[in-house]
């Protein structure tokens, strides 16, 4: 059984590197299928994702500030060419 890693963004496509920073074990590899990724840290076993967890939590805090910031900075714009 593969380990879950840690994954804020899950999608159907298959990372190139884990969050963590786990990377090079996808592609043209048998563990390729048995990549998995979870959401909810209660699933996650990967020990490097669980060990930088308050990191990787900060991370995607200030990632996702930065999208609230450019969205509102994009409706500013638009509100200015209407």
């Amino acid at each position: 059984m593969s380990v879950v890693h840690f994954d804020p963004y899950h999608s159907d496509e298959v990372p190139e590197k884990a969050m963590c920073g786990t990377v090079g074990i996808w592609e043209g590899s048998t563990m390729h299928n048995e990549f998995s990724s979870a959401t909810c840290w209660d699933l996650v076993t990967c020990k490097r994702c669980l060990k930088q967890r308050n990191k990787l939590t900060k991370a995607v805090k200030l990632i996702e500030a930065d999208i609230i910031k450019g969205m509102g900075e994009f409706v500013e714009f638009c509100k200015d060419e209407l």
